[in-house]
């Protein structure tokens, strides 16, 4: 970068201008999930949540008219970590929109036990079976390929693990029957 700066004060180049821009927009994002890798690991209070009325809002940020994100969830609420718990679905949605572009994905819930389990669930290719836990490891990718167009950073994940360790949750990939991913959370038990 230090360079085409450079060359720009002896030529403007729009084509060179655009690509700094891109490189930039690249690094602010790959330094954000950096730091929401490294906030993941602070403590955040609990609250009383409405997990139906949480998970809509949700819904509704990620949802598009290619990709609709449509919730199941039965009345209930929940203590939870709303700000680490939002950015945990949030990047699960994001990967499976990024994996089954144009397909719906759904966002699941269900109380059993007196334990609460959140899934994203698309219809995207799946990962294989001997691949699943490394993905949770940061910058691993299943697309080698360095364009965050084929893949991101390689940190969604990671960092979703990480607000799980922090709050006490689990955090697993599995095979969806009839194709696709499912990917959950399971919130610690209320007592």
């Amino acid at each position: 970068m230090r360079l085409a700066l450079e060359m720009l004060k002896d030529d403007h180049n729009p084509t060179l201008i655009e690509r700094m821009e891109r490189d930039i927009e690249q690094m602010n994002r790959l330094i954000g999930n950096v730091l929401d890798l490294a906030r993941g690991l602070q403590h955040e209070k609990p609250i009383r949540t409405n997990m139906p009325d949480f998970l809509h809002q949700i819904a509704a940020d990620f949802s598009t008219p290619a990709s609709p994100v449509t919730v199941t969830c039965p009345p209930g609420t929940w203590l939870a970590a709303q700000t680490a718990l939002q950015r945990a679905i949030g990047n699960l949605l994001q990967n499976a929109q990024r994996y089954a572009p144009g397909l719906p994905v759904e966002l699941v819930a269900n109380f059993e036990h007196k334990h609460c389990h959140i899934g994203v669930l698309d219809q995207g290719p799946g990962i294989a079976p001997e691949q699943r836990e490394a993905m949770f490891q940061p910058f691993h990718r299943l697309d080698a390929s360095r364009s965050p167009a084929t893949g991101g950073s390689g940190l969604g994940l990671a960092i979703v693990r990480e607000l799980a360790r922090s709050n006490g949750w689990q955090v697993e990939l599995a095979a969806r029957p009839g194709g696709g991913l499912q990917a959950w959370i399971a919130l610690e038990t209320e007592e």
